[in-house]
């Protein structure tokens, strides 16, 4: 389902002032325009709370986190659950002086296929109404609920809606985004279906809440109240004067291209269920001394070169892919070209050179010699004839000397008797 909107906004400074007497804004929307045709269906309003400034880092903070994790992206549980836990994230890693004292409240309004999705922490509302002719006729479809002090002792019995409408109770949050929480807290995420052509969405903080109840709520998105410009009239009348900082997205659904429900969206409950992020810091991380530690600070670093720098990051990657590519094609064939070169005009060696050996210096001789030529054959053949005449000169002595002893008169030989005193000697195998 495809729809099409037509948004305005309002944003007007209260009475607050800072030590200087200077007013101070803490209120942060997204997306801030007077009036303009919208398709993309992301709308978001945040309250800071805290000194001077710091609210108001704490709230724009947190609506850019999450028009930034929202956008162009398939709404689904789980896209909000991830967008949340990045709010939570940016939060953290936000310079924020004393975090103990800087909170903010989050409302958004973000369109899929079939349907719109409300997510809130704090006690920034979200309005569904369907006009009618007048107030009396115009319906409040749905309202977020205020995680506020007094709602949460109706919801126990505790207290009645007639009394917490009007009791101190109602300015106690129980919710808010704060930075660093152990346990972060958790969001309202509701689902809706029944969405027609004209309905208005209306989200605003509680400033607006001064002066405009539900009735007066209903008579300005009334067709009494006159086209959207004198609807923007209204509202940012009914907000000059006020204490408090107040700000509103009004959303009128224009057109909507009808898909078939799926099975699932019919039987759809609409109800509210609870959107925990995650992770939660770990109590550690919260007991350091120092918050802003080098780890934030890398990862917001990380954050501004993926919102800025990451396109020389990419270009450098994709020069040095080119440079390896280069490098590859110069080794594979310029130096091979150059191998072969070398080979081909590289002189011809004797086969017959003399081999270089290294001799033991323990052998006296020099450490490296050279192998003497071998014999040639005649020379062996001549060897071998000298060796052979000798060997029959040397047998024709050793016969002669025999028949000289042969002729000589013999002589007895006396065997030496064994000394008695002699051990006899054992052989031991």
């Amino acid at each position: 389902m495809g729809y099409e909107f037509y948004e305005y906004s309002v944003a007007v400074r209260g009475r607050q002032v800072d030590k200087q007497g200077n007013s101070y804004m803490q209120d942060s929307i997204y997306p801030m325009s007077s009036a303009s045709t919208d398709t993309k269906g992301v709308f978001i309003v945040c309250d800071g709370m805290g000194p001077a400034g710091k609210g108001l880092v704490a709230s724009a903070t947190v609506s850019r986190a999450l028009s930034q994790k929202l956008l162009n992206r398939p709404i689904n549980r789980e896209t909000i659950a991830e967008a949340v836990t990045y709010a939570y994230d940016r939060l953290d890693s936000a310079d924020l002086g004393d975090s103990n004292r800087v909170a903010t409240t989050m409302a958004v309004l973000v369109f899929g296929e079939r349907g719109a999705w409300t997510v809130h922490i704090g006690n920034s509302r979200i309005y569904h109404l369907r006009p009618g002719v007048n107030a009396d006729e115009t319906e409040i479809l749905y309202c977020t609920t205020d995680h506020t002090l007094a709602n949460s002792m109706v919801s126990k019995g505790e207290m009645s809606k007639a009394e917490a409408a009007t009791s101190e109770k109602n300015r106690v949050l129980t919710r808010t985004m704060w930075p660093d929480m152990e346990k972060r807290n958790p969001a309202d995420l509701h689902y809706i279906t029944d969405i027609h052509e004209g309905d208005y969405f209306v989200l605003c903080t509680d400033g607006m809440f001064e002066r405009i109840n539900d009735y007066s709520l209903k008579s300005i998105f009334s067709d009494d109240g006159g086209k959207d410009n004198n609807k923007q009239r209204l509202l940012q009348k009914a907000a000059a004067g006020n204490n408090d900082d107040s700000s509103a997205i009004v959303v009128r659904v224009v057109s909507i291209q009808q898909k078939t429900a799926r099975p699932q969206d019919r039987h759809t409950p609409q109800q509210t269920a609870t959107l925990n992020p995650q992770p939660a810091r770990r109590q550690d991380d919260m007991q350091a001394p120092n918050r802003h530690n080098i780890k934030e600070k890398a990862v917001n670093v990380a954050h501004k070169l993926n919102d800025s720098g990451s396109i020389i990051i990419k270009s450098l990657l994709a020069l040095m892919a080119i440079l390896t590519v280069v490098m590859i094609i110069y080794y594979a064939f310029i130096c091979e070209d150059e191998t072969l070169q070398q080979a081909g005009t590289a002189p011809e060696t004797d086969n017959t050179t003399e081999s270089v050996y290294k001799v033991p210096e323990s052998y006296g001789y020099e450490t490296e010699n050279t192998v003497p030529e071998l014999p040639t054959a005649e020379e062996m053949d001549a060897a071998a004839d000298n060796e052979v005449n000798d060997a029959e000169t040397d047998t024709e002595a050793a016969v002669e000397t025999v028949q000289e002893n042969e002729t000589a008169p013999s002589q007895d030989k006396e065997t030496p008797k064994p000394d008695n005193n002699d051990s006899p000697i054992i052989l031991q195998e």
